[in-house]
């Protein structure tokens, strides 16, 4: 939303010329309405065009891919749709949160070192946090409503600091 003088858009707070007059950048903030349409200025709501292409397919549009499309009958190929698209973010998510703490593993396995229990619980709980949010993504109807769950108000990652 503008202030619009002669098709350019006036900002609150800066001066402007008009007709060979220059008016002090606190102008639109002081004058009155009236003062504003003598001038010719108007007060344009511009639309907003900006929209979420993960959720929309264009504005205010539903996207339709929630599910897997495919094969194509002459390609083989097929289309990834939302909720397999969630899930893999889902297990790179996880993969970030497990791969500090795989050295553990190696050294269990190349010499026999045990693993902190802390660090034990710490992979189970991002283990079982992937699963539950893969879950979630699993049961959406509908775009609107994987647009909601993948929020994971309830599912947090675990943190390990949380585990030492």
């Amino acid at each position: 939303m503008s202030y619009i003088l002669d098709g350019k858009k006036l900002r609150q707070g800066r001066s402007f010329t008009h007709n060979g007059f220059q008016y002090p950048a606190n102008w639109l903030t002081l004058s009155t309405d009236e003062d504003k349409a003598a001038l010719g200025i108007t007060w344009q709501v511009e639309e907003d065009t900006s929209y979420n292409p993960r959720w929309y397919s264009s504005r205010g549009v539903w996207r339709t891919d929630l599910e897997d499309d495919g094969p194509d009958p002459n390609t083989g190929v097929t289309t990834t749709g939302l909720k397999t698209q969630h899930k893999e973010v889902q297990d790179s998510e996880a993969y970030g949160f497990l791969r500090p703490t795989d050295w553990y593993v190696t050294r269990k396995s190349e010499v026999g070192t045990a693993i902190p229990v802390g660090i034990t619980s710490f992979r189970n709980a991002v283990r079982i946090t992937c699963e539950s949010r893969k879950v979630a993504i699993s049961s959406a109807t509908s775009v609107e409503s994987l647009c909601g769950i993948t929020t994971f108000p309830t599912l947090a990652w675990p943190k390990q600091s949380d585990y030492s």
